[in-house]
């Protein structure tokens, strides 16, 4: 398992789906360039299969491409902005000062 994914608690992705962006966002920052197997991401991120992952990449606007050995592959650098955008979006923070009576 990846260092930086030890003692994460990961729930099952039927309860919250978007949990692996965050995850996906670190292999992308430097980690895993210029390219990430999909084989590797559903591993290492708890999807039942391929295709599922590839569904959950093709959502966040990741290009899936496929290698001369048949492997399918996303490039990390075209697929971290859509990742932080997605994190942004899912995790920001709501500021209530004040707006309590």
């Amino acid at each position: 398992m990846l260092h930086y994914l030890q003692g994460v608690r990961r729930p099952p992705l039927e309860i919250n789906p978007d949990w692996p962006i965050a995850l996906l966002e670190l292999m992308c920052l430097d980690r895993f360039r210029p390219e990430v197997e999909i084989r590797f991401i559903t591993d290492e991120l708890g999807f039942e299969s391929d295709a599922e992952c590839v569904e959950f990449l093709e959502k966040r606007n990741a290009e899936v491409f496929e290698q001369s050995g048949g492997k399918l592959k996303i490039k990390t650098k075209e697929a971290l902005e859509a990742f932080e955008m997605d994190k942004r979006r899912l995790f920001r923070v709501v500021d209530i000062k004040g707006q309590l009576g």
